[in-house]
């Protein structure tokens, strides 16, 4: 996938009450992977065909099989721009009838794209998509991981907690998640104010900040923070 948990980055300055950027203006602040390799060049058949199929979905745009290729591939390209377009048409032309499961995973996968193509940020069309899913879904992890990236990159970080202790408290060990949520979660009640202690780990090997970490996570400017905060955009 193209943004996973790992996928975050922080809004360094991000001020309270401040219009956050929109989806154009990050896609625009790029790039799609900070610090990440680039894409792998296409073989010259592969872009050969990539021309052929994106001709084939201009001319039918109404074709849910044409688009849904056009997504993913566009996203293996990373053309994370391309491939959130694709797949907003998707879930636009899904059935009536989808199964709610499906709807959500390709609702989520849009979500994905888009984070991707803005860097690891959360602008609030992204938003309106992971409030969406979480509609009809309201456990859905991926989405209220995101949102808690979301509240952080905008200034919240006490609400960024209450949602990632949640999370880490209702769901299994192994979800991609965890680990930056234990890796976070101490370092965000410090900076909330909130006193807090991780629970057990359930055999996952990381572990939470030192005493000296969370002491410091208060007085730390906003580009040290975002380094112990997460890193940039990589896959589930």
């Amino acid at each position: 996938s193209a943004a996973g948990p790992r996928g975050m980055r922080r809004a360094g300055g991000a001020r309270l009450g401040a219009a956050p950027p929109g989806q154009s203006e990050r896609e625009a602040a790029g790039p799609a992977a900070p610090g990440g390799p680039a894409p792998p060049e296409p073989d010259p058949q592969f872009a050969a065909l990539m021309v052929q199929l994106r001709e084939a979905v201009a001319a039918r745009p109404d074709d849910l099989t044409g688009q849904r290729l056009l997504a993913q591939n566009e996203a293996r390209l990373g053309r994370f721009a391309e491939a959130a377009a694709a797949q907003a048409r998707v879930v636009a032309l899904l059935p009536g009838d989808t199964p709610e499961p499906e709807r959500v995973a390709e609702m989520t996968r849009q979500a994905q794209f888009m984070i991707a193509a803005a860097g690891g940020m959360v602008s609030p069309e992204v938003d309106r998509v992971l409030e969406t899913v979480l509609r009809r879904d309201p456990q859905n992890g991926f989405a209220r991981f995101f949102l808690g990236v979301m509240f952080d990159q905008t200034g919240r970080p006490d609400l960024t907690f209450a949602l990632w202790r949640r999370l880490l408290e209702d769901r299994t060990p192994d979800a991609p998640w965890v680990p930056d949520l234990r890796a976070n979660l101490e370092l965000l009640a410090a900076v909330a104010g909130v006193r807090y202690s991780l629970p057990p780990e359930a055999a996952t090997g990381t572990r939470g900040p030192t005493a000296d970490e969370i002491a410091a996570a208060a007085g730390m400017d906003p580009a040290a923070r975002a380094e112990m905060i997460g890193n940039m955009v990589e896959g589930l």
